[in-house]
């Protein structure tokens, strides 16, 4: 894994990189961040197509607030040089090989296809945080949208769902309001 040392040198990766491309944001002073490095270096041994870099955000501290990341660690998701996700905390290496199967093209050797998942939080939300949680837990990656700090897509979701509270889950875009475990384990089909 190359660690990045200027925004500089972030920008030529972008636009170098045409396909899968994640930044992995740390500090050596967080434990989880080292953790998270780990499974990001054994992720990329396994997935060489996929670029996979580091950064400092104390040595490199210009880039982490242009996407708005507040805390370590921290992964920026690119595809063909454009933000697809911004993921927080740890995740498996189980996690990631899900989300390159999300954002690759589907296949017809009748691989089960990874669901395309939006969930809609707020800032202060309990319920948000369980379902995201849940998610992670079955290592089905998925992309936030907090529309506390977005009101264009508070508005976008009031309309597609006449519903304004959080968390809403668009799974392959069936809705879910709140956290419904049986109607989200419905839509992704699981059976219990």
């Amino acid at each position: 894994m190359v660690d990045v040392k200027s925004k500089t040198k972030f920008g030529e990766i972008l636009a170098r990189e045409k396909s899968f491309v994640l930044f992995a944001f740390y500090t050596e002073a967080s434990d989880k961040s080292k953790t998270a490095l780990e499974i990001l270096k054994n992720f990329e041994q396994k997935n060489k197509n996929v670029g996979v870099y580091s950064i400092n955000a104390r040595s490199v501290p210009d880039i982490h607030p242009d996407f708005g990341i507040t805390s370590v660690p921290a992964v920026l998701v690119f595809k063909e040089g454009r933000k697809i996700n911004l993921i927080y905390g740890i995740q498996s290496e189980q996690y990631y090989e899900n989300l390159l199967g999300e954002y690759t093209a589907p296949s017809n050797s009748g691989e089960k296809k990874v669901p395309r998942i939006v969930v809609y939080t707020s800032d202060g939300c309990p319920w948000c945080a369980r379902a995201k949680e849940y998610l992670r837990k079955l290592h089905i990656p998925f992309r936030e949208i907090n529309v506390s700090r977005k009101p264009a897509e508070a508005e976008r979701l009031v309309k597609k769902t006449g519903q304004m509270g959080t968390p809403q889950l668009d799974i392959n875009g069936n809705f879910v309001v709140g956290f419904d475990k049986p109607k989200i384990d419905r839509f992704l089909g699981i059976r219990n």
